[in-house]
């Protein structure tokens, strides 16, 4: 098995995009400068423009994962992240049409330590039931 690789999930946002970017930004407490950055898309065959907010390639650490785990007490998911050399994420949220809600990106480029090891699906899990549940504490917070 190859030791570098990428993993990646979409997932439905039911809050704007705007807001949901802005909270993970809150939440997630990464470095903004260097990381950060809104695209604006023409949307094909349309002159029709929607957004695209990006918090690209910022390095994943064990207490980051441990706070986000801690936000789900009913997870279990657990596999040590010292057995990776490198674990750096990418998060982008495009603004569906009309302004109703987005599609949430979650990507995880990782190098593990040895071949043998699980590609890191559990970060993947743990943060997109995180990135759900802070869109529902959103949704709620607007009505």
């Amino acid at each position: 098995m190859a030791l570098k690789g990428t993993s990646s999930v979409n997932f439905d946002v039911k809050s704007p995009a705007s807001d949901f970017f802005q909270e993970f930004m809150v939440k997630t407490n990464f470095p903004k400068e260097g990381h950060a950055e809104i695209e604006i898309d023409t949307i094909a065959g349309t002159e029709k423009r929607r957004n695209r907010y990006k918090m690209s390639r910022f390095h994943i650490t064990k207490d980051w994962y441990e706070t986000i785990k801690e936000s789900l007490p009913d997870d279990k998911t657990w596999q040590n992240l010292d057995r990776f050399k490198q674990l750096e994420g990418t998060m982008t949220v495009i603004a569906k049409e009309g302004g109703k809600g987005a599609e949430g990106v979650w990507t995880v480029e990782y190098e593990k330590t040895r071949s043998e090891l699980d590609v890191p699906h559990f970060i993947i899990d743990t943060c997109v039931k995180f990135f759900k549940v802070m869109d529902e504490n959103l949704l709620e917070l607007s009505n």
